[in-house]
């Protein structure tokens, strides 16, 4: 048997005593002021005896509300397999929020009681993994684990997983289900744990896990905007970075970008909507691409005809910070290909196609979509709302008061994808007649809602060589022309007159 200093020991101390226990069975009780060991002997304790000996990680008191901490490190047992990211630029109120959320909201939730769950939701590409993982360098610490979960795979094996990564004592080895249980009742035990679960889709995968971890603050990312009241999941929608972000962003990909003006990267930022992942590439092209100015990166977008067809979006960068597609057309795919073969799936397709041909981040009439499908009529309007709530659901659509809109680099997938053209023809047709009907109310506000979709098919129509493009030209002239905009009239009509 080893001398008594050198036998691996574990302490605890409750007011003056003091027990110590190695995990060979010898126990010694410590009674007096200083703390001196005053009776050792060898017994033998139980599992469950040790497992109370252990050492068990205290979180330090979270920060206030409003400050965002620095990153740091991540508590012992973690599983988190992506490193911080260095460039992380902007969400700086999303943190904070999702920290009030699952840090700070009254009703006990920060006392560990009751269940604390976030969605970040978003279209491909907003950045929600990678929110996620900051969120869990700068907060992770504040609670008693942090524990990462790939929806999209074999959740039971990523529970098992998290558990071995704790080094759980009695571990059953090659026994999935009952590591699970294992590690879901230790999650169970003592203060409130972080749980990702990246890469949620389906409902019914959140029905069954919630219950499992009544006590974990749970971030979900998710496509998927909507979801079911009675699971009470708190929806965080996440919007694109804001244009000084994203200047911000491309800066911090290719420094040398520090000396170009704000204008240029402006352009080239509006061009990709200001999307992390499309900000993202572009900045790793242009850091390789030393010689290419800001200007030939745009003129070499424009020369591919659709900027997913550019090397840069395509298959230029080998490396993503949480190792998802660098591939932004497949990576709108993803949602795409959840779109069945049903009656509301074909249709949902369809109006996505048409959407790709309207101006961007700009509302579209419900009535023009319904003109378009065949929808106008009282029975069909419930098909046409199921069909774009499908949409919606997938990040595919965005929705306003005035109707949905569609980012600038979803309407160019969609354009990628019809890329014969197919969907045009019917919009410029529903959109010359529904904007010549508005036009003829003599009530400019009635062709508002549709001015820059008529500039838009207009361009592309014309283009095509559809012989509705010279209609959609002399329209829009008529109008701009009504609310005294001259110069815009003169050249709206002067293109329809070229086109006849």
């Amino acid at each position: 048997m080893p001398p008594e200093s050198t036998r691996p020991t574990q302490q605890i101390t409750t007011e003056n005593r003091t027990t110590a226990a190695s995990e060979k069975g010898s126990v010694a009780i410590g009674g007096d002021a200083s703390g001196n060991i005053i009776a050792i002997g060898d017994v033998t304790l139980p599992p469950e005896a040790l497992d109370l000996l252990r050492p068990r990680y205290r979180p330090p008191p979270p920060p206030p509300p409003d400050v965002l901490p620095a990153r740091n490190g991540l508590p012992p047992g973690k599983r988190l397999d992506f490193l911080a990211n260095d460039v992380f630029t902007g969400r700086e109120e999303d943190l904070l929020g999702l920290a009030h959320v699952l840090l700070h909201e009254p009703n006990s939730r920060g006392a560990g009681i009751n269940q604390a769950a976030t969605a970040a939701t978003g279209l491909g590409g907003i950045g929600k993994s990678q929110l996620a993982v900051e969120f869990c360098y700068r907060y992770g610490r504040f609670f008693h684990g942090v524990h990462w979960i790939q929806a999209d795979q074999d959740i039971s094996a990523e529970v098992a997983a998290c558990g071995a990564s704790m080094n759980l004592p009695r571990w059953p080895a090659d026994k999935v289900p009952e590591q699970v249980a294992l590690t879901l009742r230790t999650w169970e035990e003592g203060g409130p744990r972080l749980v990702v679960l990246d890469n949620v889709e389906d409902p019914a995968t959140v029905q069954e896990w919630l219950p499992k971890m009544q006590l974990a603050r749970l971030i979900l990312t998710s496509r998927r905007s909507e979801w079911p009241a009675d699971m009470g999941l708190l929806i965080w929608p996440l919007g694109v970075l804001t244009l000084p972000e994203s200047l911000t962003l491309l800066r911090k990909l290719a420094p040398r970008l520090k000396d170009v003006d704000d204008s240029d990267l402006e352009n080239l930022a509006e061009r990709f909507g200001c999307l992390p992942l499309a900000l993202d590439l572009a900045g790793r092209y242009l850091h390789d691409r030393t010689d290419l100015s800001v200007e030939d990166y745009l003129a070499e977008l424009e020369e591919a005809g659709n900027s997913l067809e550019h090397t840069s979006l395509k298959d230029w960068a080998d490396h993503n910070p949480t190792k998802h597609a660098t591939n932004l057309a497949a990576t709108f795919s993803l949602s795409w290909d959840q779109l069945g073969e049903d009656e509301a799936d074909a249709l949902a397709r369809q109006i996505f196609l048409t959407c790709g041909y309207c101006a961007p981040n700009t509302p579209i009439p419900k009535s023009l979509l319904a003109n378009v499908m065949g929808t106008g009529g009282t029975s069909q309007k419930q098909k046409l709302d199921l069909a774009l709530r499908r949409l919606l659901r997938l990040g595919l659509l965005k929705f306003t008061e005035c109707g949905p809109s569609q980012h600038p680099l979803l309407s160019e997938f969609a354009r990628y994808l019809d890329f014969e053209g197919a969907a045009l023809p019917s919009l410029a047709e529903s959109l010359s007649v529904l904007s010549y009907d508005a036009h003829e109310t003599g009530l400019p506000e009635r062709v508002m809602p549709l001015r820059e979709h008529l500039k838009s098919v207009a361009k592309v129509a014309e283009n095509a060589e559809l012989e509705t493009a010279g209609s959609l030209w002399n329209n829009l002239g008529c109008h701009l022309k009504e609310i005294a905009e001259y110069k815009n009239a003169e050249e709206a009509h002067r293109r329809a007159l070229e086109f006849n």
